[in-house]
């Protein structure tokens, strides 16, 4: 058990429902212990191990069971039958306000949630600053936090959970009410945490884009059951593939999928998937067109452009494009940007139109990356046509012997 950090045993929860709220007293009163519930099975024998260091997401439609699971591990909820281990310090953000009394500040709050984690007055006082500065929530810190929006909440949960160094970091979908630039910050922060080999994450999200960036493997629950387990990549795209029409369907609803192109409805069954109201045309690296699985040479330090070309489908309220680098062999996520970071918005209003980046100085060394490339809806963050890791960049760099992922901008200075 040294090297496990959770160990779910064929756990079942059952919940008894009844069809009038009398049928309850009822059965609780009748001597002859006649039943008048049936029973729903929010999880029915599950049973999986995450070892240290793991991360782990959780997908499944609403009602799946997820948050049942969660609520189990974490002891919130008693399993019917069956058992869990957990071994290690459990810090979870599942609910908004959970934890949290909304007669005390924030400030208040951060304390009481330190003081329930078994840290001292004098450890909570080391930690105020960071957590305080992570939420970013101005005055509001020292409000009671009643007054608080969700998007507040949400900010000043995480800070605390994150800034507070569990062994066992448990994410629900929570952060989805954050906004983009604070989900972000997130994301960095919890990539930060697993680069320690024996933190663990459990990651659930409808967001299939983050959780590919951050876990290596998936648990896929349906009806109350594990449906499959295994690596991140083949778990996500059995999920995306189980719900894109057929091109059978797509013929008989093209209507109702938008005109969405065959080629678009296929490519969603693999590393391409989205609404499709906005498709990305061609991509350019360095003023040449790249297709999916071109190996493209570059050199460290030198400028490197990248160039898209789009097409809008279907009228759309927003859009942006994000770009992302993932080294090839671990899949460490390096950096995304998007024209949304400064403020720039793509225009809508046209059919076609283009964008690119281009880097002066591209300080990635030696190595082989993937890149994926999206247009998205800037204002709900969900994919119109996300390519996810198609394109290969492999990047030269004899005459920088520095070690590591990238070069900074440096300089010595020998002191006397």
């Amino acid at each position: 058990m040294n090297d496990i950090a959770i160990k779910v045993t064929n756990v079942t929860k059952i919940y008894h429902l009844y069809d009038k709220p009398q049928d309850r007293l009822k059965e609780a009163l009748n001597p002859f212990k006649k039943s008048y519930h049936h029973d729903f099975y929010a999880m029915n024998d599950v049973s999986f191990e995450i070892k240290k260091g793991e991360t782990v997401g959780i997908i499944g439609k609403n009602g799946a069971g997820k948050s049942t699971l969660l609520k189990m591990i974490t002891g919130v909820l008693t399993p019917t039958s069956g058992t869990i281990q957990v071994n290690g310090k459990i810090a979870s953000l599942l609910e908004l306000g959970a934890g949290f009394n909304p007669e005390m500040t924030g400030v208040e709050n951060i304390y009481l949630n330190g003081t329930l984690m078994g840290f001292s007055r004098e450890e909570m006082d080391e930690k105020i600053d960071e957590i305080v500065s992570f939420a970013d929530i101005g005055e509001f810190i020292h409000q009671p936090v009643k007054m608080y929006s969700s998007g507040m909440f949400a900010r000043l949960a995480f800070s605390v959970i994150i800034n507070l160094d569990p062994d066992i970091l448990i994410v629900d979908e929570a952060l989805s009410v954050g906004d983009v630039f604070f989900v972000e910050k997130c994301i960095t922060k919890i990539q930060q945490f697993i680069a320690h080999k024996d933190k663990t994450l459990i990651f659930v999200s409808h967001d299939l884009t983050v959780l590919r960036r951050i876990v290596n493997r998936v648990v896929w629950m349906e009806n109350g059951k594990k449906k499959m387990d295994g690596q991140s990549m083949s778990v996500l795209d059995a999920y995306t593939a189980k719900d894109a029409p057929s091109s059978k369907e797509s013929n008989e609803t093209e209507n109702d999928l938008n005109h969405i192109s065959k080629e678009f409805l296929w490519q969603q069954k693999k590393a391409r998937f989205g609404t499709g109201q906005a498709i990305i045309e061609n991509v350019y690296f360095n003023q040449n067109k790249v297709d999916f699985n071109t190996v493209t040479r570059i050199n460290t330090l030198e400028t490197f452009s990248i160039e898209v070309s789009y097409k809008i489908v279907n009228p759309i309220e927003s859009l942006t494009l994000s770009i992302a680098f993932f080294e090839d062999i671990k899949g460490i996520h390096c950096f995304g940007i998007s024209p949304l970071f400064q403020n720039i918005s793509l225009d809508t209003q046209t059919k076609e139109g283009k964008i690119r980046c281009t880097f002066e100085s591209f300080q990635l060394l030696r190595g082989n990356y993937q890149v994926s490339i999206g247009l998205w809806n800037e204002l709900i963050i969900v994919p119109y046509d996300l390519q996810e890791r198609v394109y290969e960049v492999s990047v030269i760099s004899e005459e920088n012997p520095e070690d590591g992922l990238f070069v900074p901008k440096y300089k010595w200075e020998v002191l006397k």
